[in-house]
């Protein structure tokens, strides 16, 4: 049996920082806060969307990979398929 590769999505295999910032934005929008304090406001490491150096290559080349992520799967299989990273199957 090939070995399973276990890795982390944002910051290893894709980078989605504007896509958050956007939504940060939109919020703070809401709520009156003014321009510009969605980059100040902490969060994970998250871009438009796009694959990180070495991700598609490494998942086309892996058998088996599992990817570790606190977001959905929904989430997850769209920030790679807009990354336009293969997704693997999510069995």
């Amino acid at each position: 049996m090939d070995p399973v590769v276990l890795s982390d999505l944002d910051g290893m295999l894709i980078d989605s920082k504007a896509s958050v910032i956007r939504a940060f934005e939109w919020w703070a929008d809401l709520r009156g806060l003014g321009p510009g304090i969605a980059p100040r406001i902490p969060h994970g490491r998250t871009a438009g969307v796009i694959a990180l150096p070495g991700a598609r290559e490494l998942l086309e080349r892996l058998p088996r990979i599992g990817i570790v992520t606190s977001c959905p799967l929904q989430l997850a299989q769209a920030r790679l398929a807009r990354a336009t990273s293969p997704s693997p199957s999510s069995s």
